[in-house]
């Protein structure tokens, strides 16, 4: 492991890595969006944590830096563990239902075309349209 943190491939890693916690220390500090960024991002962070997470503890043991990538763990921790972002909770399938009407709506605006697919449930909620058979 030491022998790759000496080349440039290791460089373009951690450049990579440093923009996932910034895009962590962003969503904590409430510059982002989470709902937005989960959407769009949550494939990349499951799958960066997993392939570099072994690199990640090797370069926070060897500084001895415990707060390196620290904003960037919790958010992988909270993503996969919480309820409301879980992969198949009826929460995380309106986040993707929320984007989808929104631009729908957008796109929709010059033709008068109703949106189709999605609509605003009670309080809010979006929930996907059932179409029946005639």
């Amino acid at each position: 492991m030491e022998a790759f943190c000496k080349t440039d491939d290791y460089r373009h890693v951690r450049s990579y890595l440093n923009v996932f916690e910034l895009m962590a220390v962003g969503i904590e500090n409430r510059t982002f969006d989470e709902r937005i960024c989960y959407v769009y991002w949550k494939g990349y962070v499951l799958d960066t944590m997993r392939e570099t997470s072994k690199l990640i503890d090797h370069i926070r043991t060897r500084d001895n830096a415990d707060l390196y990538f620290r904003s960037f763990r919790q958010l992988h921790y909270r993503w996969m563990t919480n309820r409301l972002l879980s992969v198949g909770s009826t929460e995380a399938d309106h986040y993707g239902a929320d984007l989808y009407l929104l631009l729908r709506r957008h796109s929709c605006k010059q033709s008068r075309e109703r949106p189709r697919g999605f609509h605003l449930a009670s309080g809010g909620a979006v929930q996907e349209e059932r179409l029946v058979p005639a």
